[in-house]
């Protein structure tokens, strides 16, 4: 009987320990997603005027991006987005400094965080279509630009505008 108890008791602990560690990791993804939606909003308002005037905007939004992937690295939204503010701060500082080998590095790096997103998710005609954008304003017109390319068109569902965007490219 003493037995049946402590194995009772260890079990409801076991329980516990599960429910607060679930508990523990809702709260750091909703912390994350909160992050997110701010870095989105913040990109949002710097995208009305994007100058050096603006540029706490994208701070915020880089800031709030980099909160969130330090919480979860692999979601593919984060990642994009994080993606698109980079090639808008290498836009920036290359228009401040007049270093066009900053800004393609800052698209070097966005590419490589799209190359991720897509891995994680194939199927997200937007990050494509970004992808596909980026590759053509870096000069990177290949192979892998023209299967971006048309994995977008392929799949659907990207913004007008970017799609606009990467065709006229």
């Amino acid at each position: 009987e003493m037995k049946s108890i402590w194995l009772k008791k260890t079990v409801l602990a076991g329980a516990m320990i599960s429910l607060l560690l679930t508990m523990l990791f809702a709260v750091k993804v909703m912390l994350a997603d909160w992050a997110y939606f701010r870095a989105e909003k913040s990109l949002a308002a710097f995208r009305t005027e994007p100058d050096q005037q603006h540029i706490e905007y994208l701070t915020a939004a880089s800031d709030a991006i980099r909160r969130a992937l330090n919480v979860w690295q692999d979601n593919p939204d984060y990642l994009s987005l994080a993606a698109q503010t980079g090639v808008w701060q290498g836009h920036l500082h290359a228009r401040s400094t007049g270093s066009l080998e900053v800004e393609s590095q800052h698209y070097e790096q966005s590419l490589e965080l799209l190359r991720q997103a897509i891995r994680l998710s194939p199927a997200h005609a937007r990050t494509w279509a970004l992808f596909a954008e980026y590759k053509s304003r870096a000069g990177q017109r290949d192979e892998e630009w023209h299967n971006a390319r048309e994995k977008a068109l392929e799949l659907g569902g990207a913004d007008i505008q970017l799609v606009n965007r990467m065709l006229a490219l």
